[in-house]
């Protein structure tokens, strides 16, 4: 919310487009996806209002893409021993990690799709250490709106593809342009809308 009464006319009316498409489960022409048409309806109208001189602080999205592979590296093991300062922070957010995988887990149970948890944990944790040696910075770990999802007619291709795009859009540097096209408070909304599908599910 925060994000989108931040740039409030651009967020409200992502607000008011993305519910109207996934809350009324509203049928678009040609069978477009409602997000998708939420997002690039609210980037022209963020462009048109800029244009307008309403957006004193707009500045226009950089268009410059590089291509990066990720490259093995062990240089980190090096500073380790400076990160132990960190572990008052570090352990408790493991540990909600930890929590949100299993949570995550229920999710998709209540929606009919029974993983085990044990699983699901043993896999974020093998893929975090590995991503480390990639550069990585932070955890992976599942995606929190299975419900929401599963309604939308996701199915795990849209897991396959989503883990495939985003990989090779990161190298080629495709994520970065996508991220300075579309304002977070374009983006804000998506996950208000799986907020509240997700306590929705947590209620039946």
């Amino acid at each position: 919310m925060i994000e989108i009464f931040n740039e409030a006319v651009v967020g409200m009316v992502a607000l008011g487009l993305i519910f109207t498409a996934l809350m009324s489960k509203l049928h678009l022409p040609g069978r477009m996806p409602g997000v998708l048409v939420a997002v690039l309806s609210a980037r022209v109208f963020i462009s048109l209002w800029a244009l307008a001189g309403y957006l004193p602080e707009f500045t226009a999205p950089s268009l410059q893409m590089s291509f990066s592979l990720p490259a093995f590296s062990i240089d980190f093991l090096k500073t380790l021993p400076r990160s132990i300062q960190y572990l008052p922070i570090a352990i408790p957010f493991g540990i909600l990690t930890i929590i949100g995988g299993i949570n995550n887990t229920e999710s998709a149970r209540l929606a009919g799709d029974d993983y085990r948890a044990r699983d699901i944990l043993l896999t974020e944790a093998f893929t975090s250490l590995i991503a480390a040696f990639f550069g990585g910075v932070a955890q992976t770990t599942p995606y929190i709106g299975h419900p929401a999802y599963k309604k939308m007619g996701a199915t795990w291709w849209y897991t396959l593809l989503t883990g495939l795009l985003i990989g090779v859009g990161s190298v080629v540097g495709l994520l970065s342009l996508f991220v300075s096209l579309i304002p977070r408070a374009v983006i804000a909304p998506i996950f208000i809308f799986i907020g509240f599908e997700n306590y929705a599910s947590g209620l039946q």
